[in-house]
């Protein structure tokens, strides 16, 4: 699972290291991408500030996205629990309805799908193709 830490933060975006025949990338800073992050930041500061108001031992480590213990969240069943909790949220507040909701592995595919290139970080058009939703548009030649 990647995980973001305030070394993958920049002054251009945010780097992600990718494994598994993806190359590492950059993604630029948005208006909407600083506010999602500095939110986590916010959520994260949050954990730490409980854990020292109850005297717990603070984990060294830089990591963005942590368990209410204050260690990463490392795994993909704590990622999916983490993302059922949101969802509920969001159908709870009417921003989402329940036959409108979406997988986390959705809003990659959204991405890939919406961005001009279809980048998705994969170097090959097999694997980047997972995640393209809808019809795909070419610029015609002249």
């Amino acid at each position: 699972m990647t995980q973001i830490s305030k070394h993958s933060l920049s002054e251009r975006g945010v780097f992600i290291a990718r494994s598994k025949g993806s190359f590492d990338e950059i993604t630029t800073w948005t208006p909407r991408l600083r506010q999602a992050i500095n939110y986590a930041i916010e959520l994260r500061q949050k954990i730490i500030n409980k854990l020292i108001v109850k005297n717990k031992p603070i984990p060294l480590h830089s990591k963005l996205f942590i368990k209410r213990t204050g260690e990463p969240l490392t795994h993909k069943d704590a990622l999916d629990s983490a993302w059922q909790r949101i969802v509920k949220k969001l159908i709870n507040a009417e921003i989402v309805t329940s036959d409108n909701k979406f997988t986390f592995h959705d809003i990659k595919a959204a991405g890939v799908t919406n961005h001009p290139l279809h980048e998705s970080g994969h170097k090959s058009e097999k694997a980047k193709a997972v995640y393209l939703r809808g019809t795909k548009e070419v610029i015609a030649t002249e």
